[in-house]
């Protein structure tokens, strides 16, 4: 009996058992797939599904905090899946631009105002890009042709304003600048421009003192004044009075001199620019121990298109004192042509020279510069490498023979300039090294080593007063009618203060 019962107990279990087989798996399938959807909404969603809307706010929370490199990268795959699109299209092209992939952003914007002819918004966008490259002409000539069509268009107002003030051109500027202005008078740039060419053509009044003394025990003291004022935007009028105080106690000497001049300063366009100067020079005792005065003055032609400028000079003027004090070189009448070449931030200088003396010499010179720039947020480094050849021919005159003479010098230069932008402080520190030869029958004509340092602190204390304050020390080879110093050195401190009216 109680077998015939446990079996019976067991065949209920059994049966019991198997009709739970199949809720069970089910209930597991259930609890797998739960815990599978956990997973899945956990984790992080990949770049397939972020939607196309949110990519774009991405990116442009990227180019909030600077990361260009990171938005171009999704603008640029969002064009790619979507090659017609408009904004991807512009944006890249910004992109490359801010990036300073300037040639780049300019190819970009190209092609893309040939598909969207006078588009005003990629026309303005591709000016930006030739500006930033002091492609001037080039940036003006393409915002004329947009303003034929969108004369009031505010963007493009405002490239055409700044390209003019950039390039040198102040009253097409301003005229832009107050087409702004007059749509929008709180327009934070057409007021900061409006206030910027005021400031450069406003008349000013500068006062500053000289004092170098060097090793050959001379004492220089240079005072000047110096006044600007304005005929109109593009034609300026200088006035310029200096005195030269010297005494040298090796040879007890002591002399003044004086020099007035004044110039005239036409802006013909944002690309010519003409000045001429007209002046006298005036000793009471020159180098011979004569009274003698000197009519001075010249021209000078200047051609930028914001990439190349050159500078044509033709004028006489006077060596008033110097440092090297006792030299017999006192009048020039130069021919000088200069030319400077502007890439991102490299620029190259070349200038030729050649000058007749008034000892009767000739002089042949030339200098290259080349030059980059290195912008942080509140620092302009610019490292550079300089070079320098200058010939004088033999000659006899009344003061004397003087042998012919040869320089060649090389130098590594860096300059720091720290501007905080609206701080009222700026710092200059300039450093030169390098090594400079001279052949001539009366110095070593080794290479000797010279170097120069430089600084300057200036204080804008307001948009009237800028006073600066600074201190030079150089150590160079020369020959001198004093003596042919070996270790030549000189040094000076000067203080300016500008006042703008």
């Amino acid at each position: 009996m109680e077998k015939t019962d446990t079996m019976k107990l067991n065949l209920k279990i059994n049966v019991d058992s198997a009709k739970n087989i199949p809720r069970l798996a089910i209930n597991t399938v259930i609890s797998l797939l739960f815990f599978m959807c956990l997973l899945i909404l956990s984790a992080p969603p990949t770049f397939a599904q972020i939607s196309e809307q949110d990519r774009v706010d991405q990116a442009e929370i990227l180019i909030l905090e600077g990361e260009y490199a990171s938005a171009y990268q999704i603008y640029s795959d969002l064009w790619a899946e979507n090659p017609q699109n408009y904004d991807y299209r512009l944006k890249i092209g910004l992109l490359l631009g801010w990036m300073k992939e300037f040639s780049n952003s300019e190819q970009h914007l190209s092609l893309m105002l040939n598909d969207y002819p006078n588009n005003v918004e990629v026309g303005t966008a591709l000016m930006r890009v030739l500006s930033w490259q002091h492609k001037y002409a080039k940036s003006l000539s393409l915002g004329k042709n947009l303003e034929q069509e969108h004369s009031l268009n505010p963007d493009l107002l405002t490239i055409l304003a700044q390209t003019n003030f950039w390039s040198g051109s102040y009253s097409a500027s301003r005229r832009y600048a107050n087409r702004l202005l007059e749509q929008d008078p709180n327009n934070e740039i057409g007021v900061r421009l409006l206030r910027e060419i005021q400031a450069i053509n406003a008349t000013s009044l500068e006062v500053g003192a000289i004092f170098p003394w060097d090793s050959e025990k001379t004492n220089l003291s240079i005072y000047s004044v110096s006044g600007l004022t304005n005929i109109n935007l593009d034609t300026q009028v200088q006035l310029d009075i200096s005195q030269f105080d010297t005494q040298n106690k090796w040879i007890d000497l002591q002399r003044k001199s004086w020099n007035v001049s004044g110039s005239v300063i036409y802006q013909a366009s944002n690309k010519y620019r003409l000045r001429t100067d007209l002046g006298v020079a005036k000793y009471d005792v020159d180098v011979v121990g004569k009274s003698n005065t000197y009519l001075t003055g010249g021209m000078d032609f200047r051609y930028n298109d914001g990439k190349s400028t050159v500078n044509l000079t033709a004028n006489r003027y006077a060596i008033m004192e110097s440092p090297i004090l006792i030299d017999n070189r006192i009048l020039f009448d130069a021919v000088i042509l200069t030319y400077r070449y502007r890439h991102l931030n490299w620029t190259l200088i070349v200038d030729p020279q050649y000058a007749w003396i008034s000892d009767g010499n000739e002089r042949l010179a030339a200098n290259l510069n080349l030059t980059f720039l290195i912008e942080t947020a509140y620092l302009f480094i610019r490292p550079a490498i300089k070079t320098r050849y200058q010939k004088h021919q033999e000659s006899t005159v009344n003061q004397g023979y003087f042998a012919p003479e040869q320089l060649i010098a090389g130098l590594v230069s860096l300059e720091l300039d720290r501007n905080i932008p609206g701080s009222k402080f700026q710092f200059l520190l300039t450093s030169d090294v390098g090594y400079q030869q001279i052949e001539h029958f009366a110095v070593n004509s080794d290479p000797k080593l010279l170097y120069n340092i430089k600084s300057e602190v200036i204080l804008t204390p307001n948009n009237s007063v800028r006073f600066s304050a600074g201190y030079s020390y150089t150590n160079l080879q020369t020959v001198s009618g004093i003596t042919q110093d070996p270790d030549y050195w000189y040094q000076s401190v000067f203080f300016k203060l500008r006042y703008i009216f």
